[in-house]
């Protein structure tokens, strides 16, 4: 039985265009944690991050017409699954996009500069799924080292190979959000909501569902 109205992708959505995109995704998650939908431990968070490096190394070396926006969207994944990561930490608020100081320079970056930007976040999400497990008061302290580092490179990535950074992590939320959204029209259609959906453990059934409805 439905308990309660619970959704939020249409309010998150009509916001999004002015909003930092940093804070954006930090709210999207935050609010999906609060009817349910989030990893059930840090060490998830971390694994789908890795997973996240793996398949943007993978995207950039694909050819083809959509190649590059394929890299884009995963550049952008990753900056959302650092963010995850800060949140995980209990670190709130990220600071904005626009005060980052920003290194970027036009120039493309080549196939190595590229990986190698790439492995370094890697390496510092790995450094800080250890210190979690190791020494848990540091956390906080890593998870900001992480997303530090993450951000600056994250911005280098996007600028030397066309994409703008903001616009970038920005419809990387907005696709977060209207899979969301397609969760509570399917959720809505069975007279269900956030909250009966993680009573039954049907969030990721509806998930996947949303995801093939969409492409």
């Amino acid at each position: 039985m439905t308990v309660k109205n619970d959704f939020y992708a249409d309010r998150l959505l009509r916001k999004l265009d002015v909003s930092d995109p940093f804070y954006a995704a930090f709210e999207a998650q935050d609010v999906s944690r609060n009817v349910g939908f989030d990893f059930s431990s840090f060490q998830d968070v971390v694994d789908r991050a890795l997973d996240e490096i793996r398949e943007t190394k993978e995207a950039y070396f694909d050819s083809g017409e959509d190649a590059k926006a394929h890299f884009g969207d995963e550049l952008a994944d990753i900056m959302f699954s650092v963010i995850n990561i800060y949140r995980h930490a209990d670190l709130k608020d990220p600071p904005s996009l626009h005060v980052i100081r920003n290194d970027a320079t036009k120039q493309r970056a080549n196939d190595t500069e590229t990986m190698q930007l790439i492995d370094d976040i890697g390496t510092l999400i790995k450094h800080t799924a250890t210190i979690a497990e190791n020494h848990p008061k540091d956390l906080q302290k890593s998870a900001q080292e992480l997303f530090d580092t993450g951000t600056q490179n994250y911005i280098v990535l996007a600028q030397r190979n066309g994409f703008d950074p903001t616009v970038l992590l920005k419809e990387n939320v907005r696709k977060y959000l209207l899979r969301c959204q397609a969760v509570e029209k399917l959720a809505s259609e069975e007279h269900k909501c956030w909250a009966d959906l993680a009573h039954n453990n049907e969030i990721v059934k509806y998930w996947q569902k949303a995801k093939t409805n969409l492409k």
